[in-house]
């Protein structure tokens, strides 16, 4: 109430007898026990209990000297313990006020609490900055946990502007937060925070440092010790691009390379981050009650952009409370009181929801989860981008990571998830080739970079592969990779789902000539010879840029289980494929190569005729333009085009 009459005194532009008037009412208040004019004790339940802020704010009104800034401010106090006294939240922004000089340089930390605030510091006169500090919902959330279940509220709580309005603006969201439209923008702290979220904006990602050095440190903790969680997947992302695009940095003095550095942290923070290693169980816990927190709040807002709005909310409320002097140092205690602070039912997700929309993040982990979301984002936003600038061989604690998240089965609720991503619900812009649920983004991201992972992950979690390949063989026609180069591994139910998936897509003819003959491959070793014929016949119907690869992956299958008539009949299609003049000259050279690598490597019957099929047409276009090839068969010591029976 006393806060609520202040604030009418600064809109309505009240003089000093109103000032006056309302000191005399906050002493007369001050006789109740329950308020009290010493600064509060550092106690959750006192931060609503002091009169200190209203009066150290009606005196900067009345122009009173100011005090000092603090040396090191907390969410607009000071923390303060007198000897054989009482540890108490000074309020320094409010004694502040007035003082000169730069306000976001004393308080450096306000942008967590309100980004309103934060853009008119340097620039609103004292009585628009006391203003916006009653109102401010980051300001209420620090003092007092329990307004956290009151928003949005269309009426003030006291002077708190709790409207959705007021929140969205509190957290800085806008619909376009990458673009420089306020001071806030480009504070660098704050985009460490909100950028750091699965999904378009880590490309943006870089820790709050200028300095190289300091950034690659500043990631190193976040990328072991982050909170929230998604800052680690972030900081994974940058210290692997800039492993991979500049991995030198100097500490010291001391010249280092991430190259060597990075491995070595990656294998004492990866096994925690996946596990249930108490070092994450909690930070974990912090970021889905945040995020349920933040889906409540959106699901009272307007329609629209609701897993943007809920991150930019779920991110506010992490930077306000953990920075609350009276309940925000323990993460383990904050968890705990903003646990008690929801419903036991969980929010429904909505009809049409985004496929990372805040609710799909349940306490009982049915959902997605939230550790698995940030480590794939961050791989991900890595490994998207051009093969020349990816940090290559994949680091051995990375791929223990991907191999652990695909062993578990997919849960229903990010089977829901997907289903969203694949209806175009991805606002925040997930890889669209990639699942998203964890285990099956880390089969794809392990095949695409030629990782082993079948052999690792079961023969419950293959079966569960092979029947999605049967089901979308187009969305997941990577699998044919996976098995292609990984089919003796498939335990023997596996083997046997797989081969009868192979013959009802064939059959059907439901899936790519060149995905189904590659799956085929890995295979072979259970196929019939009519069906050994398929994957041929597969193959040369097959786009023409791909009948070499299917044709070489047959002979190499055919070479490991030792079938030498289907080894020989590979490499007669790829000598066709070579000589066959109306094909594009990529086709062609393709083909050369693989039948001289298979060739040359083979010790069966013909095969210096092979080689010297091969070498007679390497002095004609284009396989003359090609060094590889030509150098290959100089080393092989092959005859020259004209005693091999060259005519030009």
């Amino acid at each position: 109430m006393l806060e609520a009459r202040l604030l009418g005194l600064l809109r309505d532009d009240g003089g000093a007898s109103g000032i006056a008037e309302l000191l005399v009412t906050i002493a007369q208040a001050e006789q109740d026990p329950q308020l009290y004019p010493q600064p509060p004790p550092i106690d959750p339940s006192e931060g609503r209990r002091s009169s200190a802020e209203l009066r150290r704010l009606l005196q900067a009104l009345q122009c009173a000297p100011p005090e000092p800034p603090p040396s090191r401010p907390r969410a607009g106090y000071t923390l303060e313990g007198a000897p054989d006294g009482e540890a108490r939240a000074l309020p320094a922004f409010a004694g502040a006020l007035g003082s000169g000089g730069s306000l976001r340089k004393s308080f450096p930390d306000l942008w967590a609490l309100d980004a309103a605030l934060w853009n008119r510091l340097d620039s609103a006169d004292v009585r628009e900055l006391a203003r916006l500090w009653l109102e401010s919902p980051g300001r209420r959330l620090v003092q007092d946990l329990r307004v956290l279940t009151s928003m949005p509220a269309g009426e003030p709580l006291g002077a708190t502007d709790l409207s959705f309005a007021r929140l969205e603006a509190a957290a800085g969201w806008r619909p376009t937060p990458g673009k420089a439209a306020s001071p806030l923008d480009e504070h660098r702290g704050y985009r460490e925070l909100h950028l750091a979220v699965p999904g378009a904006h880590l490309e943006d990602w870089e820790p709050e440092p200028s300095d190289k050095a300091e950034q690659v440190l500043r990631a190193l903790h976040l990328l072991e010790d982050g909170s929230p969680l998604g800052l680690r997947g972030a900081a994974l992302a940058w210290l692997l691009n800039s492993a991979a695009d500049d991995p030198f940095y100097t500490v010291n003095g001391i010249r280092r390379d991430l190259r060597d550095d990075l491995p070595i942290r990656l294998s004492t923070a990866l096994p925690a981050w996946v596990g249930d290693d108490p070092r994450t169980t909690v930070p974990r816990q912090l970021e889905v009650l945040m995020l349920q927190h933040a889906a409540r709040i959106i699901a009272a807002g307007p329609a629209g952009d609701a897993a943007p709005r809920g991150w930019a909310l779920a991110r506010w409320l992490q930077g306000c409370l953990r920075r609350s002097p009276f309940f925000g140092a323990d993460e383990e205690v904050l968890a705990a009181h903003l646990r008690a602070r929801l419903p036991a039912a969980p929010l429904p997700v909505p009809d049409a929801a985004d496929a990372l929309h805040p609710a799909r993040f349940p306490l009982d982990g049915a959902g997605l989860n939230v550790a698995e979301i940030a480590l794939m984002a961050g791989v991900l936003a890595h490994y998207q981008r051009p093969h020349d600038h990816t940090l290559l061989p994949t680091p051995v604690p990375l791929v223990h990571a991907l191999q652990q998240i695909a062993r578990r089965p997919i849960r229903p609720a990010e089977e829901d998830a997907d289903a969203a991503l694949i209806a175009g619900h991805n606002a925040l812009g997930w890889p669209e080739d990639y699942s998203i649920a964890p285990p099956l983004a880390a089969r794809r991201l392990m095949t695409d970079l030629r990782i082993g992972w079948l052999a690792q992950i079961g023969e419950a979690a293959q079966s569960e592969s092979i029947e999605r390949f049967a089901k979308d063989p187009v969305r997941h026609g990577w699998l044919a990779f996976a098995v292609h180069r990984e089919g003796q591994h498939l335990g023997p139910g596996a083997r046997t789902l797989a081969i009868d998936v192979f013959r009802a897509l064939s059959s059907a003819c439901r899936a790519e000539a060149y995905v189904l003959g590659t799956f085929g491959t890995g295979l072979l070793e259970g196929l019939s010879e009519s069906e050994t014929d398929v994957i041929v016949s597969l193959a040369m119907n097959a786009e023409p840029l791909w009948r070499p690869f299917v044709i070489d992956a047959l002979a190499g299958a055919a070479e490991r289980i030792e079938r030498g008539a289907t080894w020989a009949r590979a490499i007669e299609h790829l000598l066709a494929l070579m000589e066959d003049g109306l094909l594009d000259e990529k086709v062609r050279l393709n083909a050369a190569l693989f039948a001289l690598r298979r060739a040359s490597a083979s010790k069966i019957a013909g095969r210096d005729a092979l080689l010297a099929r091969i070498a007679a047409v390497a002095t004609a276009p284009p396989f003359n333009d090609h060094l590889g090839l030509r150098r290959e068969i100089r080393r092989l010591g092959l005859p020259p085009p004209a005693a091999a029976g060259f005519k030009r």
